[in-house]
């Protein structure tokens, strides 16, 4: 019931439904999401682990992770793989997914920069 923002409608009965409390409304947030892009995968020839790259979005940092490792505290990854990542929030227990993103535009890959104006293309004088 919480996996979803929304209103719910609370009502308590007993067994037999023969007597039941007023209904309530409970308000429902959205859920805390991952604050990281899923950037590139490292996978091994033998297949023995594979490393997701993923960048914080608040301070543009490359962190490796593994299954298993948990991010911010709250998030811990579940799987891994080349189209996506999955985060299980460990105290909600709500899974999180990450496609993954372009990496040369999310790492400021210097193929995706301007190139400079060349002014002959002679360069002996």
């Amino acid at each position: 019931m919480i996996a979803a923002p929304g209103s719910r409608n609370i009502i308590v009965r007993t067994a037999d439904s023969s007597l039941y409390s007023n209904p309530a409304m409970l308000s429902v947030a959205a859920p805390p999401t991952p604050n990281y892009l899923y950037v590139g995968i490292i996978s091994p020839q033998r297949r023995v682990e594979d490393t997701a790259l993923v960048q914080d979005k608040s301070n543009k940092s490359i962190l490796n992770v593994r299954r298993g490792d948990v991010l911010s505290g709250r998030f811990r990854v579940t799987s891994i793989s080349e189209k996506e990542l999955v985060m299980m929030d460990t105290n909600l227990k709500i899974k999180h997914t990450l496609a993954m993103t372009e990496s040369d535009k999310a790492l400021g890959n210097p193929l995706t920069r301007p190139t400079p104006r060349v002014e002959a293309e002679d360069d002996e004088p």
